[in-house]
């Protein structure tokens, strides 16, 4: 039996942001959401049991916020947006995400692995279950858009509170870095972030950063580089993806390449 290993999800969004007991399996969310309009409702993918059903052993999950002021939609915000006008509010928003992680893990449903020992117990735990389908999954949190991290000397306390792996940007302009739909540099915090991160040997993922960041951040940044969820672009147009050049650049580094 081969274990899979999921780069990128977002399981406390599904959670906290779009109502999802994710505990429950894919056709019993999509039952609950059969009436709803809109958005995504009534078409999950995915759910801890699905996960179990997939073998999916571990998987990197985020804490998903950014924080833009002129973000305000016509209709007004809704639970399941992502955009909060400070950098306050949207530490606050991903703190509730990381508990809601913490919370199943106390009811055994996830593992937060922390360090590489432990993820190599938790696979080997896999491999030799008869079965899988009462296991807690592996989970190495993730934040997608650094915008949470308030400061960039608040990023320690984020790696003391589970946090492996950050992705500087998400959709537009972050405050640490431009990224998918905009163009630029570092700012001045994502430089001193990336300063933060090689102290203490947090992951940088480059996913959603966009080209001119991404090529500052590669030349100033000396620890492990990460690129969990994305595309060639030669295939899929588009600067969501990355070019020939970036990728050459990754492998170069050693990163590893989650294909969306």
């Amino acid at each position: 039996m081969k274990l899979l290993f999921d780069g990128h999800l977002d399981l406390a969004v599904f959670g906290l942001s779009c109502n999802r007991d994710m505990t429950e399996t894919v056709a019993q969310i999509n039952a609950r959401e059969s009436h709803m309009r809109g958005f995504g409702w009534g078409r999950a993918v995915v759910s801890l049991p699905e996960m179990r059903r997939g073998d999916v052993a571990v998987c990197q999950s985020t804490l998903a916020a950014r924080a833009n002021r002129d973000v305000q939609p016509v209709d007004g915000h809704k639970r399941c947006d992502l955009d909060f006008g400070t950098q306050t509010m949207a530490y606050a928003s991903a703190q509730g995400q990381l508990a809601y992680y913490r919370v199943l893990q106390q009811q055994q449903q996830v593992s937060l692995i922390l360090t590489a020992t432990q993820l190599q117990a938790h696979w080997q735990f896999w491999e030799q279950a008869e079965s899988h389908d009462q296991l807690p999954i592996g989970i190495i949190v993730a934040m997608e858009c650094a915008d949470p991290i308030v400061e960039p000397d608040q990023a320690a306390a984020w790696f003391a509170d589970g946090v492996r792996s950050v992705s500087l940007a998400h959709f537009g302009p972050g405050h640490y870095a431009q990224g998918t739909g905009a163009d630029g540099p570092l700012t001045p915090k994502g430089v001193a972030l990336l300063r933060q991160f090689e102290a203490i040997g947090m992951i940088l993922d480059l996913t959603h950063t966009a080209e001119k960041a991404f090529f500052q951040a590669l030349d100033g940044f000396g620890g492990p580089v990460l690129a969990s969820h994305t595309n060639c672009r030669v295939l899929v147009p588009g600067d969501r993806q990355f070019s020939d050049e970036q990728l050459k650049r990754l492998i170069q580094r050693g990163a590893v390449i989650g294909a969306a």
